[in-house]
């Protein structure tokens, strides 16, 4: 079902009647500023988009929706935290919260243990949480903050991860513990203050596609072409 690009404020109670409804698709509804509390009795949900509403909140009864599979909340611009109750979707793979406001990252995604794909671009945290290596089965990775102090070595031991974007983040550096992500097929790393990447990086076996525009790198930029001609840079 969706519900798009309307000038509607909330939903109407009827929907609590759509007891078997799997996917739902809320997106652009410029009067909508709150989650819609008649969705979490839809227990049978697997999707769930609300991007580009004016959603400043999420409630606590969003724990309701445990068979929910996907959780998209992306380009909302007030989302700053995230409700403990969140850590019910234990069947939760994607969850995108990119263009919000976090200021600290939202601790409380690091519990959710089906997690394969997780985006969260245009925040201001300055860090990762140690507890960011529960998430072991995250197989992709997305996130940008102007703020962050420096790449977060947690990263280095999601040993699953095969996309990782860490682009406009103001990276100086990349630890050479990167090497340590065998199953990394995707690398952006563009828009960041790059001067060089470590050894490991070409060593680095299911490797395809790296991303580095936009970094101060141009001594190293010809020996990358004669490596990989089709890689990014």
């Amino acid at each position: 079902m969706e519900i798009s690009h309307t000038d509607i404020a909330e939903l109407p109670e009827a929907i609590t009647q759509l007891s078997n409804l799997t996917k739902l698709v809320l997106v652009s509804n410029k009067n909508i500023e709150s989650f819609p509390l008649s969705i979490c009795p839809l227990t049978h949900l697997q999707k769930l988009n609300l991007d580009f509403n004016r959603i400043s909140n999420i409630p606590p009864e969003i724990g309701q929706l445990s068979h929910l599979r996907e959780l998209s909340l992306c380009f909302n611009y007030g989302i700053a935290t995230l409700p403990k109750e969140l850590s019910q979707l234990q069947e939760l793979q994607d969850l995108h919260l990119t263009d919000n406001k976090f200021k600290t990252f939202p601790e409380i995604v690091c519990t959710l243990k089906a997690l394969k794909k997780l985006s969260i671009c245009g925040s201001q945290f300055p860090r990762l949480p140690e507890a960011f290596l529960e998430l072991e089965e995250l197989e992709y990775f997305a996130m940008s903050s102007r703020v962050l102090e420096e790449f977060p070595e947690v990263i280095t031991e999601c040993s699953n991860l095969k996309t990782l974007f860490m682009h406009c983040c103001n990276l100086e550096s990349v630890p050479e513990s990167i090497g340590s992500l065998s199953n990394l097929k995707s690398l952006m790393l563009s828009h960041n203050k790059l001067t060089d990447i470590p050894e490991e990086v070409f060593s680095l076996p299911q490797l395809t596609y790296l991303g580095l525009k936009d970094n101060p790198m141009s001594e190293r930029k010809g020996a990358m072409l004669e490596w990989k001609e089709t890689w990014d840079i």
